[in-house]
């Protein structure tokens, strides 16, 4: 319960410095409202992460995954837009490559709202399931463990 009290008032304190900028408000703004947002969104299967550790809450493969056979072979026959193409396809399942820099400042913004709101997520993730006393055992005894190595989140 301590880490979630420490870790609610980081992102509050990390996300108000966001919202209390001088410069670029409307930027900030969007940024705080993105970070809630996606906050709001993922709490739910946070406080559910107990689930997906007894396996009985899964997350689904993407299609688009479970049809590449081998990720290291490109076809000498498809041209660069088909090789374009099929990289947009895997960032709309994947999301945007973390080591790739932002376009501008308001990207920058973005992404840091984005890192405040999945670490406050992870955070309540790991509380939540550190309830389940021998967690990788349980993992490993009722597969979760298995199918979360074929999940790329």
């Amino acid at each position: 319960m301590h880490r979630i009290c420490i870790s609610l008032c980081l992102a509050a304190l990390f996300l108000g410095g966001c919202a209390t900028s001088g410069n670029g408000e409307a930027a900030d703004e969007k940024a705080t409202d993105r970070a809630v947002a996606k906050t709001s969104d993922g709490i739910e299967d946070a406080a559910l992460s107990p689930l997906a550790v007894l396996n009985i809450k899964r997350v689904a493969i993407p299609e688009i995954l479970k049809q590449i056979e081998n990720p290291y072979y490109v076809s000498p026959a498809l041209s660069c837009a088909d090789i374009a193409r099929q990289v947009s396809e895997l960032d709309a399942v994947l999301g945007r490559d973390w080591d790739s820099p932002p376009k501008d400042k308001e990207a920058l913004k973005l992404r840091a709202a984005d890192g405040a709101s999945t670490a406050l997520l992870n955070t309540l993730s790991s509380t939540a399931s550190g309830f389940i006393p021998y967690r990788g055992y349980v993992r490993q005894l009722t597969g979760a463990e298995k199918h979360a190595r074929k999940v790329v989140k």
